[in-house]
């Protein structure tokens, strides 16, 4: 027995309230270390009516098993402890670690503690999420609708983009490929910042409250929401707090005012006078980590996002800050109507200053979509009280790593996808925005070396996995770029000039997602048909998706379900117990799929246990 990888903590993502009555338990273990896992639990207050309960393994992987079980308990209070199985022996595990004896006399001790549920603690995600398909949209480089908005030097349409160069993308260029992207099957879009900036990418924002002119008017931002609603379609915008432009009101007061601004406190000011030299991408990448320091003296007199000085870094812990910037999320859904933010940066702004934007957003519209950008472990802000999720960046680099990259093995990869799903709770994890590419990172098909056929793969993992599958501008038609800004290039409207294959895909992918309820809310399990393939299942009530994945280079035959009559391929080469190389199959059966056959035996949903 492996002592050490056994692990459990109360009032985490190891034990959770689903709602007022009901908890999520998880147990980890060493890999098939034990035969079966029981828990004991009950209200503190009446343990004599106790219950015991086998609890199932819902992952597994070289490293660890994974337990879990919902419990109900009509007072909200619950106690609990483990019993584990291993040849025949029966141990103990509680908040004292391994026990060889239960007392259960002294189980307000050191049994696990879940006091009270109470109902304001509750993770709450909108329900719409569950259905939903996402598309995102940089709104420079998407579409050009008036020209006659074009800044100043606006370039060609297409031309290779730059760090500072203007395409002429805007609002009412978006209005107009509203009806492509409902015939795609979009019903969710995201945009980047549109709010009034000197640069093309505007994250540098100088009104939080107006539009830049160069993209349109508030009435045409009116009318896309408007128009995108009659659609069926969700929009939600990109909160920029962590900084602003140099340019920013609230800055330009302190350049001129120094120490008797009163917005000084609204920035990490070190110094002053204030010297605005910007620092050019070179100087930042040609010298030691020390480059900001010369003479011994700091090259900005102010903390910005990196070291970019044209963005000034804010102190969201600011009182009066955290209420203009909690305005700013509010005005947009209460003026025009916009379903969420995603949250740029949102891993250096205080929890603090994130726990009033999310009561206050969600008093005005508890449906509203709260998403952080958090590129690591995003759990310590979304426990509730602050993200619905985040964009899951850590299912990016799995996928990169194995299909792309190849420097991790089928195993790891599955690791990886164990340990994502395991260090957030089961509501976090459906409102996770899974993505393969964004602005912020080279093109998918880039880092496949432009192989369509993984690239299909890939996608066909963002589409079936647990939480909401978004798609870059321009992905599903097979554009290709380096990193920023490489991956900025302009939406390519010629459809001469698609991937046709990966097109044709995506729409499927997407009615597949929309239609089937398993992928809405199912379970995740790994499924072990042939040691090369990558196959997993999500069930839901009287219906299972079975996703098979073949990242070989050789066509690949196995046997299973051959007697199984209720199966329909959803994606895949019609040969239903053969998968080609590279390739990727969906199928839908009619039954749960707790067990399949596969070469005369009986497999059980991660391949090993009753």
């Amino acid at each position: 027995m492996n002592k050490l990888a056994i692990y459990h903590k109360s009032k985490s993502y190891y034990a959770y309230a689903v709602s007022e009555n009901k908890l999520h338990i998880r147990l980890r273990t060493a890999f098939a270390d034990f035969d079966k896992v029981i828990l004991v639990y009950g209200d503190k207050y009446s343990w004599h009516h106790k219950k015991e309960l086998r609890m199932e393994c819902v992952l597994s992987d070289v490293e660890y098993d994974y337990y879990q079980i919902e419990i109900f308990e009509r007072s909200k209070r619950f106690t609990y402890y483990f019993k584990l199985i291993r040849r025949g022996e029966v141990h103990f595990f509680t908040e004292a670690g391994i026990v060889g004896n239960i007392l259960e006399s002294k189980f307000s001790e050191y049994f696990f503690q879940y006091p009270y549920i109470n109902e304001t603690d509750l993770h709450v995600v909108p329900e719409w999420i569950h259905s939903v398909v996402c598309y995102q949209i940089f709104p420079e480089r998407f579409c050009n609708g008036n020209p006659d908005l074009n800044p100043p030097g606006t370039v060609e349409w297409g031309t290779e983009p730059t760090t500072d160069n203007f395409m002429g993308g805007d609002l009412p260029g978006i209005i107009s490929k509203l009806e492509y992207l409902k015939e795609l099957g979009i019903n969710v879009i995201y945009m980047t910042p549109f709010f009034k900036s000197n640069s093309s990418h505007k994250y540098d924002i100088i009104d939080y409250f107006e539009i830049d002119p160069h993209f349109g008017t508030k009435e045409d931002f009116k009318e896309l929401v408007d128009k995108a609603h009659g659609f069926g379609m969700k929009v939600f915008l990109d909160a920029v707090f962590n900084h602003s432009a140099t340019d920013f009101f609230a800055f330009r007061d302190v350049v001129e005012n120094e120490e008797k601004s009163k917005y000084k406190d609204w920035f990490f000011i070190k110094k002053f006078p204030i010297d605005m030299k910007k620092i050019s991408y070179a100087e930042q990448n040609a010298t030691s980590e020390d480059w900001y320091i010369l003479d011994g003296e700091e090259v900005l007199s102010y903390e910005c996002f990196g070291y970019y000085s044209i963005m000034p870094k804010l102190d969201t812990n600011n009182p009066e800050l955290q209420d203009y910037l909690i305005n700013v999320g509010k005005y947009w859904i209460k003026e025009f109507n916009v379903d969420g933010w995603r949250l740029d940066v949102s891993n250096e702004i205080s929890h603090t200053f994130w726990r009033k934007f999310r009561q206050q957003v969600k008093a005005l519209n508890k449906d509203a979509l709260i998403i952080g950008e958090i590129w690591d472990n995003g759990e310590p802000w979304l426990r509730g009280d602050q993200f619905d999720g985040a964009m899951n960046y850590g299912l990016t680099q799995a996928v990169k790593d194995h299909f792309a990259r190849n420097i991790i093995d089928k195993e790891t990869f599955r690791v990886r996808i164990n340990k994502l799903l395991m260090r957030n709770t089961d509501t976090a994890n459906s409102a996770m925005l899974n993505l393969l590419d964004s602005h912020d990172t080279e093109r998918m098909l880039t880092s496949l070396k432009e192989n369509e056929d993984k690239m299909i793969m890939c996608l066909g993992i963002v589409y079936t996995f647990i939480g909401i599958p978004m798609i870059y501008y321009g992905t599903e038609i097979g554009m290709t770029g380096e990193n920023d800004p490489g991956c900025r290039k302009c939406m390519i409207w010629d459809s001469n000039k698609w991937n046709k294959k990966i097109f044709e895909t995506v729409k499927k992918l997407i009615k597949i997602r929309t239609d089937e309820k398993a992928l809405h809310y199912g379970n995740f399990k790994w499924v072990d048909i042939h040691e090369e393939l990558i196959t997993y299942t999500r069930s839901y009530e009287n219906e299972s998706i079975l996703v098979i994945i073949n990242n070989t280079a050789e066509p690949i035959k196995y046997d299973l379900l051959s007697d199984y009559e209720n199966t329909v391929e959803l994606i895949g080469n019609k040969q239903y117990n053969s998968i080609e190389k590279y390739g990727l199959k969906i199928l839908k059966f009619f039954d749960k799929v707790d067990g399949l056959y596969c070469n005369g035996t009986y497999v059980v949903g991660i391949g090993r246990f009753e």
